[in-house]
C-alpha cells in the first residue's frame, strides 16, 4: 500500500507544499503568510463540490466568503519590511 500511485502522489504533493511554504516564510512575515493557509479550506470546498458533487450549502458559502474577506483584509494590511 505504501507504493500505491495515489499514496506516492499525495506524499509528493505534501513535500512540494512544504517546500513552497518554506520559500514563502523566507520572503514574508509569518503574521502575513500564515492566514493565507486558510485559503486551502476554500479551495478544498470548491474542488470537492466540482469533482465529487459534495454539497456547498449556504452556510458553507458564507464561511468561504468570511475566509476570503479575512484574507483580503490581511493582505491589504501587509507592509513589507523596509517601507
Amino acid at each position: 500500500a505504501a507504493f500505491n500511485f495515489y499514496v506516492l502522489s499525495g506524499l509528493f504533493c505534501y513535500v512540494l507544499g512544504f517546500l513552497v511554504w518554506l520559500i514563502v516564510l523566507a520572503k514574508a512575515e509569518v503574521s502575513y503568510a500564515y492566514p493565507l493557509i486558510s485559503l486551502g479550506y476554500v479551495f478544498t470546498a470548491i474542488l470537492a463540490w466540482l469533482l465529487f458533487n459534495e454539497a456547498l450549502t449556504d452556510i458553507r458559502i458564507a464561511g468561504i466568503l468570511l475566509i476570503c474577506i479575512g484574507v483580503y483584509l490581511i493582505a491589504r494590511s501587509y507592509q513589507p519590511a523596509g517601507l
